[in-house]
C-alpha cells in the first residue's frame, strides 16, 4: 500500500469535499472580479482575482486566470498538472507585489503516510490539549498532505502584513512539520505565494487529490497562539493611516519621486562574486530543494547585477545537473522557467537567512575572523589610508549616510523597512534616524529665527534628546 492509499485510508473518517465545494468555499461569491469579456472600459471594483498555473502533456506551461464564477477551476483538472494558491491578485501578473488578499494559508508536508497523518492528528491537533492548530482541510496530495488553514475573513496583503505572515508560516513549519508528521528529516520551508495542485486534478502517480473537512475557519489570532511571541500577528490590518493627500503634505519630495514619477524604492548592488559563488554551491542542492536553489540563484542575479539572459544560460546549464539528483523526479525546463519568475525588482531584497531557510543551504555571515567590529574597522581604515592616501576611495558610504538617504527616499520607512533593504542593524537606523531628524528640527529652527542655543525649558531638553520629531 502507498503513502495515498495510507492515508486515503485514514481520511475516510471525514466528510470528502468535492472541488467545487471546496473552492467555493474557499472563495466565496464576491471574493474575484466578475468575468466581463473584452471591454474598452472596466467597473473598479477594488476585487482581484485568481490564478491556475497548469502543465500540458507536451511539458509547456500556461497560466489562466480564475474569476468570480470559478469556472476555470474545473476546465484544468484533465492537465497533466495544476497549481492554484489561496490569494487574489490585480491585474495580470501572479506577483508578490501584485497580491491583494489571502484567503487560506496552506502547509505542505511531504513523505507523509497513515502512521504520519494519524500522529499529525491525534498526538499534535487534539493531544495535550493540542499542541498544533486544526486545520480546515486536509487535502491528500499524493505523497505528502495540503494543510488549509481557512481564514474567517480575507487577510489584505499590505507589504509589511507580508513579511509578517511569511515570519508566521516559518515558525508554524518549524512546529508542523517534525519526525512525527514526515518521513522527511529535512523540513521545507514555503512562502505564502506557494500554489498547490488543484483539488481534483491527478497526482504525479495519477491518483485524485481529495479534500476531507476537517475544522473550522480560523483567525490570524489563533494561528499566532501556537508560535513564540515573536512571531505573533497582534493586528490583521497593518497599513498606513497616512492618507495620499496627507503625504503630498508631509514628505512633499517623496510623493513627487514616488507617486507623481513613479520611481521605486532604491535597491543596492551586491558583487558579482556572490552570484558565482551561489552558482557554484549547486552540490548542495537536495531533491526536494532544487526549486528554491535557482529561484535563489536568480534572486542573487538580480542582486548583482547580472542579466536575465546570463541567468537563463547559467541556469540552464545547471539544470541536468540538478535532475541527475532523481531519476524518478527529474527537474524539468519547466521548472527552471518557474524558478526564474523571481528575476523581479521586489525580491531584491530577499534577505539572506530567508534563501538559507528555503534552499537547506548554509550561507555563513560576513566574517571578521575572530576580530571585534571594532577592531575591524581600525584595520581596514588603516589599509584603506595606505592603499588610497589622497582619500579617493569610492567605497561604500558611511552607515550615516545610508540612513540618511533611505529616510530621505522614503519618508514612511519603518525599521523593518531599512534593516531589510540594507542589511544594517537596528542600533544604527535609530541612532542616526535620531541624528538626521535632530538635524532637520535645527534648520527649521534656523530659518524661522529661532535661537540655535537648546531650550531649558519645561521638557524641551528631554524631547530634544529623544530626537522627537517636530
Amino acid at each position: 500500500m502507498g503513502l495515498y492509499d495510507e492515508k486515503e485510508k485514514w481520511l475516510q473518517q471525514f466528510p470528502e469535499v468535492k472541488f467545487s465545494e471546496f473552492y467555493r468555499d474557499i472563495f466565496p461569491e464576491g471574493s474575484f472580479e466578475a468575468e466581463a469579456g473584452k471591454l474598452d472600459d472596466y467597473e473598479r471594483t477594488g476585487k482581484g482575482n485568481g490564478f491556475i498555473v497548469y502543465e500540458m502533456e507536451d511539458g509547456r506551461k500556461h497560466t489562466r486566470m480564475v474569476f468570480d464564477g470559478l469556472e476555470e477551476i474545473g476546465k484544468q483538472l484533465d492537465k497533466k498538472s495544476a497549481f492554484m494558491s489561496c490569494i487574489s491578485y490585480f491585474g495580470k501578473n501572479r506577483t508578490a507585489a501584485n497580491a491583494r488578499e489571502m484567503f487560506a494559508l496552506v502547509f505542505d508536508l511531504d513523505e507523509v503516510g497513515g502512521e504520519e497523518i494519524r500522529l499529525f492528528w491525534e498526538a499534535w491537533v487534539e493531544g495535550l490539549g493540542g499542541r498544533a492548530p486544526r486545520p480546515t482541510y486536509i487535502v491528500n496530495s499524493g505523497g505528502g498532505v495540503h494543510l488549509y488553514y481557512v481564514f474567517e475573513i480575507p487577510v489584505p496583503l499590505y507589504p509589511n502584513i507580508q513579511r509578517e505572515l511569511k515570519d508566521l508560516k516559518y515558525a508554524l513549519t518549524e512546529l508542523i512539520w517534525n519526525g512525527d508528521t514526515s518521513r522527511l528529516e529535512q523540513r521545507q520551508y514555503q512562502g505564502i505565494n506557494q500554489g498547490f495542485r488543484l483539488v481534483g486534478s491527478r497526482t504525479k502517480r495519477g491518483e485524485t487529490v481529495k479534500a476531507y473537512l476537517t475544522g473550522g475557519r480560523v483567525s490570524l489570532e489563533y494561528l499566532s497562539q501556537f508560535v513564540p511571541e515573536e512571531f505573533r500577528i497582534k493586528d490583521t490590518f497593518y497599513h498606513s493611516r497616512t492618507t495620499l493627500a496627507e503625504a503630498k503634505k508631509k514628505w512633499p519630495e517623496w510623493y513627487h519621486q514616488r507617486i507623481e514619477l513613479g520611481r521605486k524604492r532604491k535597491g543596492w548592488t551586491c558583487n558579482r562574486a556572490l552570484y558565482d559563488w551561489w552558482k557554484g554551491k549547486w552540490q548542495l542542492a537536495q531533491v526536494h530543494h532544487r526549486y528554491f536553489y535557482i529561484m535563489s540563484l536568480a534572486i542573487y542575479a538580480l542582486k548583482s547585477g547580472v542579466s536575465l539572459e546570463e541567468l537563463r544560460e547559467d541556469a540552464e546549464e545547471l539544470r541536468p545537473q540538478l535532475s541527475s539528483l532523481s531519476k524518478e523526479n527529474p527537474f524539468t525546463e519547466d521548472d527552471v522557467a518557474s524558478a526564474l519568475e523571481l528575476y523581479q525588482e521586489c525580491f531584491r531584497t530577499f534577505p539572506r537567512k530567508e534563501i538559507e531557510k528555503l534552499t537547506a543551504i548554509e550561507i555563513p555571515a560576513n566574517k571578521r575572523n575572530g576580530r571585534t567590529q571594532k577592531k575591524h574597522l581600525e584595520r581596514a581604515r588603516a589599509v584603506q589610508k595606505i592603499d588610497y592616501p589622497n582619500y579617493e576611495w569610492a567605497g561604500r558610504p558611511s552607515v550615516r549616510q545610508v540612513v540618511e538617504d533611505f529616510i530621505k527616499s522614503y519618508p514612511p520607512a519603518t525599521c523593518e523597512d531599512f534593516m531589510e533593504s540594507t542589511g544594517l542593524s537596528r542600533a544604527v537606523w535609530y541612532k542616526y534616524k535620531r541624528e538626521f531628524r535632530g538635524a532637520q528640527t535645527l534648520g527649521a529652527g534656523e530659518q524661522s529665527g529661532v535661537d540655535e542655543a537648546p531650550q531649558r525649558g519645561r521638557g524641551g531638553g528631554k524631547a530634544a534628546r529623544r530626537g522627537r520629531q517636530p
